[in-house]
């Protein structure tokens, strides 16, 4: 079907003026004529002397920019009675005034050109750049589609698109007319993220109205989210200014020296830790500030890295601080090890291969969210409840192998699915969740250090916490164990917000309008999404909650600085965790495989699916070095859980009462008493 060849504008003034015009070919001339300008004239400006523009003529030009862009903006928010969304008017509502406004706006984008002269004529090369060319080379032929489908039966949802882009180029244009003067412009730090929240909020628009008109909307979208890519970089690069006091800070106060050793080869991954992809921390924990304290951490690097033989290579490109000693390795050939007994067969058994089984349990985890949703909108809202607190928890089963690595293989695709999974369907945060845990696996249940021991005031798992509990929650500890797991959602849901808007993640705050729209899409009533998201959100913290205590927190603590290096990775992260039900299918299909707790922090980047494929090498390997192998039921489990809960409280109330009668403060708070938290 060929595209009509007349614009359609409804009024008489309108049709008048542009009938004349061939859609078809000026969109396309549009950007052909703005390529060809723009090369003919760097071709002819680049060797001529730089052409002299006077500050009255810019200002001039700025000023009227932002004039009529507010008088666009202005009128047409009066046109449509401030409705410039097009939302709360009937399909039919049509203005003609709208689409006059439209067409100044249009106008405006070949006026704009003189943005791109006044760059090649000032020699401002640096401002040329292929953001502002592909912008101005392609709006126009963009606004010019949207002008030849104006149709009744889309109502005036076209003119959101136009209100925001009008607004946004008021602040613009002010700001380059104050810069002509040199007069500071306290908004200029924000332009940026004012521009990149325009664009999100078009591709909200275009979501929220896909059915009323789905052509324009994709259309909108996709020119959204190019633009929004082309602008993110900018955002998030800072100013020179504050470049040149970062790099000041740095050389004052440098960080301290990480060296790492990998096979016998001392590593210097001081410059390298700031760019590692599970974070400093975990390189500062196997590593040491003096080469001669390092420890062999083979085996640490085996279990992160022993899917990717990519990392083999780029470790060897680090600098080497001090090579392999032959004697040495000679004698620690004795001493068994994950990185050369396991890790090798288990590659060669192709068990860090990719498998569908992630893949399939993502859909239906997902598609779980969706039929909760729809179910509690129909009525069913206890069901659809359960259904969708259910299905989170298994979305938060997913994307934790999926932030691990345990995917598809190739870590950018399984940072992308994770993002989906936990952003999109859940509502959490991708990003918060790879920070906290990659603390978690550097620091397995070590107090003040592992963030996930920091229950109190709700609950206490180790005396540190139980200092800082309360009264009647140690006298009722299970109760109120509960009453927390019941709340760790919600309190989540807080947290994750807090730390997407404090780091400035764009990309999650994207992902977080889709949420949205997605969840209000599957249930669009207000009442009934409540309801379903009251009995959802206590349901998957217990669900979550309840699969990760039973596997670490009975197990040994220690505060923080205080473990024995001495001891091997894998030895040390059986030391803190706890397999229950492991030879059992349901079990592993309930709580996400993180019943085989000790196989995954082993081998935290295999396919989890695999897991019980390794539990006897890693069992065997353990009995050989003297370790124990902790295996329980899942009842034998929960009496761990529940015992210990009891006994912290019990030891914590005996002391405060024997404090009491030696009239001594029952809750002291000296640095002894309460590790110090890392920053």
């Amino acid at each position: 079907m060929s595209p009509p060849s007349r614009l359609v504008c409804g009024d008489r003034m309108s049709d008048t003026v542009y009938a004349s015009i061939d859609v078809f070919w000026a969109q396309r001339s549009f950007a052909l004529f703005y390529v060809a300008v723009v090369t003919l004239l760097y071709t002819t400006m680049r060797a001529s002397p730089r052409m002299y523009i006077g500050k009255k003529r810019l200002l001039v030009y700025n000023v009227m920019n932002a004039g009529v862009n507010m008088w666009v903006a202005v009128s047409l928010a009066l046109a449509l009675d401030v409705d410039v969304t097009g939302g709360a008017a009937p399909p039919s509502a049509y203005s003609p005034r709208a689409m006059q406004l439209v067409w100044v706006h249009i106008c405006m984008k070949v006026v704009d050109f003189c943005d791109t002269f006044i760059i090649i004529a000032t020699h401002s090369w640096h401002r040329l750049s292929i953001l502002h060319l592909f912008h101005h080379g392609t709006i126009g032929m963009v606004w010019l589609a949207v002008a030849n489908g104006w149709q009744e039966r889309q109502g005036n949802i076209f003119a959101f698109g136009v209100f925001a882009n009008s607004v946004v180029h008021v602040f613009m244009y002010t700001h380059y007319a104050l810069a002509v003067y040199g007069i500071p412009n306290p908004m200029k730090r924000v332009l940026t993220a004012v521009q990149c929240t325009q664009f999100i909020l078009i591709i909200f628009h275009g979501v929220v109205f896909f059915e009323r008109a789905p052509v324009f909307c994709v259309l909108e979208c996709l020119y959204m989210v190019a633009m929004l890519v082309g602008f993110l970089p900018i955002l998030v690069r800072p100013s020179s200014t504050s470049s040149r006091a970062t790099i000041a800070s740095r050389s004052a106060t440098r960080a301290p020296k990480v060296f790492l050793r990998i096979g016998g080869v001392v590593y210097d991954v001081t410059l390298f830790s700031s760019k590692h992809p599970g974070g400093r921390e975990i390189l500062e924990s196997a590593g040491s500030s003096s080469v001669d304290d390092t420890q062999e951490c083979a085996d640490l690097f085996a279990a992160f890295h022993g899917r990717w033989p990519r990392a083999e290579r780029l470790a060897a490109m680090l600098p080497v601080i001090q090579p392999a000693d032959a004697d040495a390795l000679r004698s620690a050939v004795r001493t068994p090890t994950m990185s050369d007994q396991l890790v090798p067969a288990w590659r060669r058994a192709g068990l860090f291969n990719s498998t569908i089984h992630l893949t399939l349990w993502t859909m239906i985890a997902c598609g779980g969210v969706l039929a909760g949703l729809r179910l509690a909108f129909s009525g069913h809202v206890v069901i659809g409840g359960v259904i969708l607190g259910v299905s989170m928890a298994q979305c938060g089963f997913a994307q934790h192998h999926l932030g691990h690595g345990g995917g598809v293989g190739r870590r950018g695709v399984d940072i992308a699915l994770q993002t989906l999974v936990f952003n999109v369907f859940v509502g959490a945060s991708a990003q918060w969740w790879r920070t906290k845990h990659s603390r978690h696996h550097a620091f397995t249940n070590e107090i003040g250090a592992d963030g996930d021991l920091d229950t109190a005031p709700f609950v206490a798992f180790n005396m540190f916490a139980a200092k800082q509990t309360p009264g009647f929650v140690l006298r009722y500890p299970k109760m109120w164990f509960v009453a927390a797991l019941s709340l760790y959602s919600a309190e989540l849901w807080v947290r994750t917000k807090r730390f997407i808007f404090n780091e400035r993640l764009v990309h999650e705050v994207v992902a977080l309008l889709f949420h949205a729209q997605l969840w209000w899409w599957a249930c669009p009533s207000a009442y009934h999404l409540l309801c379903a998201v009251a009995i959802a959100y206590p349901l998957q913290g217990v669900y979550l909650g309840l699969a990760f205590s039973l596997s670490h927190f009975t197990m040994p603590q220690t505060a923080e600085g205080c473990r024995d290096n001495s001891v091997g990775w894998v030895q040390r992260q059986s030391a803190g965790t706890l397999d229950f039900a492991a030879k059992s299918a349901v079990a592993a299909a309930v709580f996400g495989y993180l019943n085989l707790q000790v196989e995954h922090h082993v081998a935290p980047c295999m396919p989890p699916s695999n897991y019980s494929a390794i539990s006897k090498d890693i069992r065997d390997f353990l009995r050989s070095t003297g370790a124990p192998v902790r295996d329980v039921s899942l009842l034998g489990a929960i009496r761990l859980l529940t015992a210990h809960i009891d006994h912290v409280a019990a030891a914590e109330l005996r002391r405060r009462a024997a404090a009491r009668l030696a009239n001594t403060d029952p809750n002291p708070s000296s640095e002894s008493n309460t590790p110090k938290r890392r920053a």
